[in-house]
């Protein structure tokens, strides 16, 4: 018989037979709970009205719990195994967090937002790297043949954030749904209308409300929008400090957000797999 097997019928044993310490002097009830309780146990004889005696136990509780360790899988092994040497590269990659003029920086968990006073108004700008659109940056490259020196075992990732862009103004929020245009789809690019600046090189704003706090606020969406009032309001957002300089250290900021997530969920992983 197994030692855990044994262990499970010693407690059933001890739950439901009466014992005593020796022949002569069986114990109270009272005495019989308190052996029960994990902390009366110890090393200890017992003998049953059937005249047996049991083994010796220390501690079965607690040698009953040990008993259900978890027990690796061939392929838990594996990809623990794995994940060790990915912890150990994704490490040495060093990202670091870019400064911003005049925004402050704030972050919970996977939400980030920065946020800046700007006259009258409150500012804020703010993305979840779970709705981040992560790009190869070397897959242009790659498609160059005579290009030899490229790691497609070690990519770059570039992590290009969706994000909101909030002006607040005496109880009126001016709100723009933001995405950064990525080069994957150039066709939809080549139809923006540009800025004076070619700030549409960079990112754009899919669609806009505006709301008060008793009216959540019709949206507009660019695609339909005229070419005109998309520029204007393009422009809007420069003014606030929402330009081409601030979406590109966006962009770095975001990948080294998600490059730290990333990190803690392999780690997270290797322990599940480990078993740990």
């Amino acid at each position: 018989m197994s030692l855990c097997r044994y262990l499970v019928k010693e407690i059933s044993t001890l739950s439901t037979t009466r014992f005593v310490l020796n022949a002569a002097h069986p114990p109270s009830s009272s005495t019989l709970l308190k052996l029960q309780d994990k902390s009366y146990f110890s090393v200890f004889a017992a003998r049953g009205e059937n005249g047996r005696i049991q083994k010796h136990i220390r501690n079965p509780i607690k040698s009953v719990q040990t008993c259900y360790k978890h027990t690796q899988t061939e392929n838990d092994q594996d990809l623990a195994d794995f994940l060790k040497d990915e912890i150990s590269a994704e490490e040495e990659l060093v990202l670091g967090v870019p400064e911003f003029k005049h925004f402050k920086l704030q972050s919970h968990g996977t939400l980030v937002n920065l946020t800046r006073k700007f006259n009258n108004e409150h500012v804020s700008v703010s993305f979840d790297v779970n709705n981040n659109m992560n790009v190869d940056a070397d897959d242009d490259l790659r498609d160059d043949d005579d290009d030899d020196d490229i790691d497609a075992a070690n990519p770059d990732i570039v992590s290009y954030p969706v994000f909101a862009v909030k002006i607040e103004r005496s109880g009126t929020v001016l709100e723009f749904n933001c995405s950064c245009n990525t080069g994957l789809n150039d066709e939809d690019d080549d139809d923006l209308e540009a800025t004076e600046d070619g700030q549409n090189e960079l990112f754009r704003f899919d669609d806009v409300k505006i709301s008060t706090n008793d009216n959540t606020g019709y949206e507009a969406g660019s695609e339909m929008m005229d070419g005109e009032l998309y520029s204007k309001l393009m422009t809007t957002l420069l003014e606030r400090g929402i330009d081409g300089v601030f979406v590109n250290n966006l962009i770095d900021l975001s990948t080294a957000v998600e490059h730290k997530h990333y990190v803690k969920f392999l780690k997270t992983l290797h322990g599940f797999a480990s078993g740990k």
